[in-house]
């Protein structure tokens, strides 16, 4: 079948390049645009589908890979060093970066402001699981934005969108696992392409939580996987095309895994 969206490339300043699939834009003139940012481990294309349905919903979607992954600009060893170190600035970069982004979308692919009611127009921002970090780091210190970027994408900025996000992506200490199963902390897995395999298919089982409703989490199934998992239908063409286990590795907290949330 042909793909109903296209694949592209976009140069941002200090030679940042990050590749984004794209549904295009339907033919109205108060489209929304929804630019997605994926988690872990997976990457945009993943959301590929997502594209089919745009246009019947007055809609444009923008995928992105983030940095590290396939088709983006690996981060630099400084700043690999910078969050590892936790230090602010890599979550500035991030912000400049992404509002780089929608400066693009709005000059050169003319997206509709937000309309009057605010019901339609102007850019939704969504993050999947630890794309939220990227996606919160916008709205997280107004002051590292250029002020010419700022005033351009104002007025086209309408919601935000927080698909699964992490505690930790939201700011929020590790809490206590006692007695939950961390697929990041598995004994079984020594190394991060084992961990990152081990999570993919955890984080893609369907569990039975047969108390689940008393609220008690003694109630929940903590298995390690179940049987019935999507990964296990993928074929191995899609394994290789969704996953990005090294650029996980490498990108989200090279070194350690004890950062990782139970999402």
């Amino acid at each position: 079948m042909t793909n109903l969206w296209t694949e592209h490339t976009i140069k941002l300043p200090d030679g940042i390049e990050l590749l984004y699939t794209d549904s295009g834009a339907p033919n109205t003139a108060d489209y929304t645009t929804m630019v997605v940012f994926h988690g872990t481990g997976f990457n945009g294309y993943g959301f590929a589908r997502v594209h089919e349905y745009a246009h019947e919903h007055n809609m444009r979607t923008i995928v992105c890979n983030r940095r590290g992954y396939r088709g983006s600009t690996k981060y630099t060893d400084d700043e690999l060093a910078d969050i590892q170190a936790g230090r602010k600035i890599f979550q500035d970069r991030l912000a400049v970066q992404t509002a780089w982004l929608l400066k693009y979308l709005v000059e050169e692919e003319n997206t509709p402001k937000v309309t009057p009611d605010g019901a339609g127009g102007g850019c939704i921002l969504m993050g999947w699981s630890w794309g939220n970090a990227t996606v919160l780091a916008l709205l997280a210190d107004p002051a590292v934005i250029p002020r010419q970027v700022y005033q351009t994408i104002k007025p086209y900025l309408r919601s935000l969108v927080l698909y699964d996000p992490p505690f930790l992506a939201l700011g929020y200490p590790r809490p206590p696992l006692h007695g939950v199963y961390d697929p990041f902390n598995d004994p079984d897995c020594v190394t991060g392409e084992q961990v990152y395999d081990n999570f993919r298919h955890w984080v893609t089982s369907y569990y039975d939580h047969p108390d689940i409703e008393s609220g008690n989490p003694a109630g929940m199934s903590f298995e390690k996987r179940t049987s019935n998992r999507t990964i296990s239908r993928w074929t191995e063409e899609e394994k290789a095309r969704y996953c990005d286990t090294l650029s996980a590795v490498e990108s989200d907290l090279p070194g350690s895994v004890n950062w990782l949330p139970l999402n």
